[in-house]
């Protein structure tokens, strides 16, 4: 009883510190530290299936981890892009008002990530490797699809 509450009381004040750390600290900051928890808790679990006589299972499950580990940092890395890219327009999902109507050759650009003077099969190009990446069928937002169909209309006009 005594050690099940001090491990709450543990638990406790490691959440109050971590929170405090995330409030202080930069998105890349936490984004790197959320990749280095998360790949120790993988390995963590596959030592753990090693250990327990379940070797096979380790083998098996490790390049699972690692494959569904390297697709979700994948996402959150081009959601990271993309919000520097737009001016921190990531609200504007829930405030369908404030979303932006006209958007500019510059920043049809840098959303595709070209530069001026890009051919139209660059931007085809860009635009049919970013919605492959970031369609919603595949786990991206409606917006981010939005913004890229957005881009390529002000590139190819």
């Amino acid at each position: 009883m005594i050690t099940a509450f001090a491990l709450g009381v543990l638990l406790l004040v490691a959440l109050v510190l971590a929170l405090k750390w995330y409030v202080s600290v930069e998105p890349r900051e936490i984004l790197r530290a959320f990749t280095w928890v998360l790949l120790t808790v993988a390995m963590i679990f596959v030592v753990w299936l090693a250990l327990s006589g379940r070797f096979m299972v380790a083998v098996g499950a490790f390049p699972v981890v690692m494959l569904w580990l390297s697709r979700m940092f994948t996402g959150l890395r081009y959601a990271q892009m993309f919000k520097r890219m737009l001016g921190g327009r990531e609200n504007a999902e829930s405030h369908p008002a404030e979303r932006p109507t006209n958007m500019t050759r510059g920043e049809a650009l840098k959303v595709l990530g070209l530069f001026e003077g890009a051919s139209p099969a660059e931007v085809k190009a860009a635009h049919r490797r970013l919605m492959a990446q970031l369609h919603p069928d595949v786990g991206g937002s409606d917006y981010l699809a939005q913004q890229i169909n957005q881009a390529r209309d002000v590139l190819l006009s």
